[in-house]
Order: C-alpha cells, then sequence, then structure tokens
C-alpha cells in the first residue's frame, strides 16, 4: 500500500493537485472534508472533540485502507495545534503495517491564499472559511507553511507552479 499525503495549510490546493493525482494514477482520494465535513454538523471545527474524531476516522480508514493493499491519496489541513503529531501517526499507523507513506508539502504565501480561500471551488466542497477569519488566523499562526521534518518529502511552492506541474513534480518524485 501507498499513501500519498498532501499537508499543507487552507487554500494551498490540496484537494486540487490531489484530483489530479487521482486521475493519473488510479489510486483512491480521501480528502480532508470527507472526514471534516460530517463530524463539523455535530461537533463545531473550535470543540476538541472535531479534532480528535478526525483524526481517529483517518487513522482507522488509513490502517483498514494498508491491510486491504489500498493505494490512496490523502489530504491534511495544517491548521490546529500540533499538526505534526498527527503526520507521525499516520506514518506509524501505515508502515507498521507494511505501507509507505509519500509526504508532499504544499505551501504559498499568505496573500496567495487569501485570495483563494473563498473561491468557489473550495465552497463546493463545504470549506465555508471566510477571508477575515483566515486573516485574523494566518496573524496569530506562523507555522503554517513549516515542513514536517522528522521523514523525507518533496516541497512545492503553489504559488509558483500550476496543479499541473506540481502534479508532475509528485509522479517524478515518487515514481508515479
Amino acid at each position: 500500500m501507498k499513501l500519498i499525503l498532501l499537508y499543507g495549510p487552507p487554500a494551498v490546493g490540496k484537494l486540487t493537485i490531489a484530483t489530479l493525482l487521482k486521475e493519473k494514477t488510479h489510486y483512491k482520494l480521501l480528502h480532508n472534508h470527507l472526514l471534516q465535513n460530517p463530524v463539523s454538523e455535530v461537533f463545531s471545527f473550535d470543540n476538541p472533540a472535531n479534532t480528535l474524531l478526525v483524526r481517529e476516522f483517518r487513522l482507522r480508514i488509513l490502517s483498514h485502507a494498508t491491510d486491504s493493499n489500498i493505494d490512496l491519496i490523502a489530504t491534511f489541513g495544517i491548521f490546529s495545534n500540533n499538526p505534526f503529531s498527527h503526520i507521525e501517526q499516520i506514518i506509524k499507523t501505515v508502515e507498521e503495517k507494511g505501507g509507505t507513506v509519500c509526504l508532499v508539502q504544499l505551501k504559498a504565501d499568505k496573500q496567495i491564499l487569501l485570495e483563494r480561500v473563498e473561491m468557489q471551488s473550495r465552497k463546493d466542497h463545504g470549506k465555508t472559511l471566510s477571508k477575515e477569519d483566515f486573516q485574523s488566523f494566518l496573524e496569530k499562526n506562523n507555522h503554517l507553511n513549516e515542513a514536517y521534518e522528522k521523514a523525507n518529502h518533496l516541497t512545492i511552492d503553489t504559488g509558483i507552479l500550476t496543479p499541473e506541474e506540481s502534479l508532475e513534480k509528485i509522479r517524478s518524485y515518487y515514481h508515479l
């Protein structure tokens, strides 16, 4: 089983690139809002149960996908406190069962993220973060473009590369 984990801040293009990657690889796609949206119907985003449940569901799905040898693309938003502990859990869950994790950090300049955050394509997937709320969040959090440093990974600046160029960089780097 191979997991391609795309991680980065909101509006960086995780789902856009993941969708293109799915089309080229025929891997299954587990994007963050498939988990986030139903949990948010019950527990607001600021409720600790929200993060706990989304992370637990993600790990259970990844565990069973590894057992079933299902290749996956997953997206993970760097938004909450201590996101790298969850990346560690993801790697451990997959690798303990013999799978491989291919990390891809997506980043972009804050101004580009602000321009993208209210795009219709995001709203179509239940992504409702406003520009004002995101601006406030950006002012308080400087870690959004930090890389997970405990494992080898590919970093792509989506403010420089198009989604198609990003796709080809991922395919080349990980031989997909």
